[in-house]
């Protein structure tokens, strides 16, 4: 049965779509030719989408760190042409803190084949994790049985 066209408090399982596991930046959004650009893409797109004013953002970090971050400082690190203004590390952790972000940590993550996932998706991953292990398991005991029954006909063929 479909629902009624009058029916708007029921969801269509046609609109549903699997929530997004890995969030990362659009590409188009932030690719450049170095990754100094691409960082810097990837700041003016955060605090673009963030709906904190970068002032707030600046005094979020600024508590975070327990040193000064002022607007100006975000702007420059949003800036492809403020080559002398590249973010620090411990900054770009305050930003994905202030900006609740974590766009910004996965493009490191990226970099080294590894992802950033919310920790409710952990216990999943251990669990796959696990039946990958069970399963190379099971194959070589699999493999240890075939040796184990050809050697085992080799013998009774001797006798």
């Amino acid at each position: 049965m479909g629902r009624r066209k009058s029916d708007n408090q029921t969801p269509s399982l046609f609109d549903w779509e699997p929530p997004e596991i890995i969030r990362r930046f659009d590409e188009q959004r932030v690719r450049s030719v170095s990754i100094k650009s691409t960082i810097a893409r990837a700041i003016a797109a955060a605090l673009k989408d963030s709906d904190k004013p970068r002032k707030d953002i600046a005094a979020s970090m600024s508590g975070f760190l327990g040193e000064r971050v002022t607007k100006n400082m975000l702007d420059a690190y949003a800036s492809e042409s403020r080559d002398d203004h590249n973010i620090s590390y411990v900054r770009l952790l305050a930003l994905a803190v202030a900006t609740s972000d974590e766009r910004l940590l996965q493009i490191g993550a990226d970099l080294i084949g590894h992802l950033v996932v919310d920790n409710k998706y952990v216990d999943w991953i251990e669990l796959g994790m696990e039946a990958e292990k069970r399963e190379q398991a099971h194959q070589y005991a699999a493999e240890r049985d075939k040796n184990f029954d050809y050697h085992l006909r080799r013998v009774r063929r001797g006798q």
